[in-house]
């Protein structure tokens, strides 16, 4: 989020985590916005599992159960490309906490701003675009960067170990962020290769009915790539069904990723 005054100076402090609570934004409703019981629920699959309290080195029982643990992977498979004209590039943006470098798009999407109020905690950087509104309320479609988050780095052991932590990841945010979805579909679950560095991708589709959104169905991406870095950089790209035109930038935004 290099442009719009630094995001307004990315939205808060640096140390935003999705552990403390996801979009906490009211008035967002969509996407991945959830209620606080939701928000809680996703905290609990990340950071409890049976209220754990940290110990000195700030590490929690599950943090140290999830070096064992094993995501349970859809088959191996390639994201379609998408059919269409991906929306334009205006540049690029480098994402320094995460270590990644991503396509900036044009309109309708955004960058969030304290003005417009669509950044989403935890996510160093970030680009929204709003497919609903409905009063105060939103449904919006997302791409996201940032760093994995701590109770899930005990899984994490090098480049031969984005594979399982992907599939861990994802399924912690459609737990956090999804859990009115009524059904999944494995959309793909495949290797990403980053400038020479190893990740590795996985995505659904997902089917839900909410009152007063339009939406019944959205893209949902997960993927973890091996920077460098003590942590790895996570990606989360979501689209709902209402904007399929804007499928192909899911594409563009994957392809595009660097490490910096």
């Amino acid at each position: 989020m290099a442009d719009e005054a630094a995001a307004d100076e990315k939205l808060g402090s640096a140390g935003d985590s999705l552990e403390t609570g996801g979009r906490s934004r009211v008035l967002l409703i969509g996407g991945v916005g959830l209620v606080a019981a939701l928000i809680a629920a996703g905290a609990v699959y990340f950071l409890t599992r049976g209220g754990d309290e940290p110990d000195k080195a700030g590490r929690t029982g599950a943090a140290e159960q999830s070096v064992a643990a094993q995501a349970s992977m859809p088959p191996d498979a390639k994201l379609e490309t998408f059919r269409g004209t991906p929306s334009r590039v205006l540049g690029r943006v480098n994402d320094d906490m995460s270590g990644l470098s991503y396509p900036r798009f044009g309109e309708p999407w955004q960058v969030p701003t304290k003005k417009n109020k669509l950044g989403t905690p935890g996510w160093s950087g970030q680009q929204i675009v709003v497919t609903e509104r409905s009063g105060d309320q939103l449904w919006y479609g997302q791409l996201l960067t940032g760093t994995l988050i701590p109770s899930l780095h005990g899984a994490y052991s090098g480049p031969d170990s984005v594979k399982n932590v992907a599939g861990l990841a994802a399924e912690g945010y459609l737990a956090q962020y999804y859990g009115f979805q009524e059904a999944k579909k494995p959309l793909a679950s495949q290797a990403l290769d980053v400038d020479g560095r190893k990740g590795w991708l996985v995505a659904s589709y997902l089917t839900y009915e909410r009152a007063g959104v339009r939406a019944t169905g959205e893209i949902v991406a997960t993927a973890v790539i091996d920077t460098g870095r003590d942590a790895p950089a996570v990606v989360f790209a979501s689209m709902p069904d209402t904007h399929k035109k804007l499928w192909p930038d899911l594409n563009r935004f994957l392809a595009g990723l660097k490490v910096i």
